[in-house]
């Protein structure tokens, strides 16, 4: 029996527990262990399954990275949303009307951080999700910004809600 165990519920546990719902129908789909560990750390960002013999070959080759969901991936899903929502450019001469703007910036926004959070809302999606929008915000209103304003803004205001996400 537990005694004085009370459950944390804030927005980091729910994606995390979003994160798990997801991993489960991936399972559920028939993935086994190599491809269930790989495909939850690409799209994911969850790593518990992932066979140790996997990280080793991809330590030693390099591209650990690209199992840690992170910056780039956000980058990578952020410009699929733009090349969607704009049909591949097509709709750029019609992006001048400001409701088209408006709601292809704010679909954007919202799909990017729903990404975010079923990865787990780690800190380096949080901030590349907080990048992105900031940048979009610039794009829908038009201003030119310098490309340090995003990070910066982004890392302090990570670092207002969590000061240990800085390690």
């Amino acid at each position: 029996q537990i005694v004085g165990h009370k459950e944390i519920r804030n927005l980091q546990v729910l994606a995390q527990k979003c994160q798990l719902a997801l991993h489960k129908c991936y399972i559920e789909m028939g993935l086994q262990e190599k491809e269930l560990g790989i495909l939850s750390a690409l799209t994911l960002g969850y790593r518990e399954e992932l066979d140790k013999r996997v990280q080793q070959s991809f330590s030693a080759s390099g591209a650990m990275h690209v199992l840690a969901v992170s910056g780039l991936h956000t980058g990578i899903v952020w410009s699929i949303l733009v090349w969607l929502l704009t049909l591949g450019g097509r709709l750029k001469p019609l992006y001048h009307e400001r409701w088209k703007r408006y709601l292809t910036s704010a679909i954007i926004i919202l799909l990017l951080w729903g990404y975010a959070f079923i990865t787990g809302l780690s800190p380096s999606v949080m901030r590349s999700a907080l990048m992105l929008s900031f940048l979009e915000c610039s794009f829908l209103l038009k201003q030119r910004t310098s490309r340090w304003n995003p990070v910066l803004a982004a890392a302090v205001i990570i670092l207002v809600f969590n000061p240990l996400s800085l390690w």
